[in-house]
């Protein structure tokens, strides 16, 4: 059975990307491309965070008031609780057995006639900046995010599913945790940490390629 957090989860559609909750279950292709692989990852784990429910005393908060895909901007008011995924380091872009093969379908057929083909794989270490007023916050989102990052009981770590990256699913692993405690940050009040998380994605492509139609001759004497 799965774990109590995830069986809460079952079932849920997230905003885009989805948490895959069994074992097995078939990956369905599509098109749809809208980012980067490298960027793909990031924005799966955001979506991702935005939806987890944080258990603070009190019930003072909920869910994250804002959670970002990469850093914010200058002008971006701060509100809290709140987190921001981005990069780590760069994407290292590989090859897994060096060839150039369909995934997922033996014919790699597409809605659309064409053919989505896996150039390769993209590891990329993730940063979960975390924001939060009170210890006792934060404390709440580390357990909150702690259950998250390992949600059912028959992988470590976790795959989403990406509609925004060809349906495609990348998978996540928490690797490390640092709090954030300098006096001017606790002057003001903030509390924060930072997770990071081992991303691998898949880097496909889309190829139209000619279809072979076999005829063969007759001939008649």
């Amino acid at each position: 059975q799965a774990s109590d957090w995830s069986r809460n989860c079952r079932g849920r559609t997230m905003s885009s990307s989805t948490l895959v909750l069994e074992r097995g279950t078939p990956v369905k292709a599509t098109p749809n491309r809208e980012c980067s692989a490298s960027r793909a990852p990031c924005r799966a784990l955001a979506e991702y965070i935005e939806t987890l429910t944080i258990p603070t005393p009190g019930g003072a908060h909920t869910k994250f008031v804002v959670v970002r895909d990469l850093k914010a901007e200058p002008e971006d008011l701060a509100e809290y609780p709140g987190a921001c995924v981005f990069h780590e380091g760069e994407p290292q872009y590989g090859t897994e057995e060096g060839g150039l093969q369909p995934i997922y379908d033996p014919t790699g057929d597409l809605q659309d006639g064409t053919q989505l083909f896996l150039v390769g794989e993209l590891k990329v270490d993730l940063q979960v900046h975390v924001w939060t007023n009170e210890i006792e916050h934060r404390e709440g989102v580390l357990m909150m995010l702690e259950d998250a990052m390992n949600p059912v009981e028959w992988m470590s770590g976790f795959f989403l599913e990406m509609p925004h990256y060809h349906n495609l699913r990348a998978s996540f692993q928490l690797m490390s945790m640092a709090y954030e405690d300098v006096d001017s940050d606790t002057q003001r009040r903030y509390r924060k940490c930072t997770l990071r998380v081992q991303a691998i994605c898949p880097y496909a492509r889309i190829f139209g390629l000619p279809r072979l139609r076999p005829r063969g001759d007759v001939e008649v004497s």
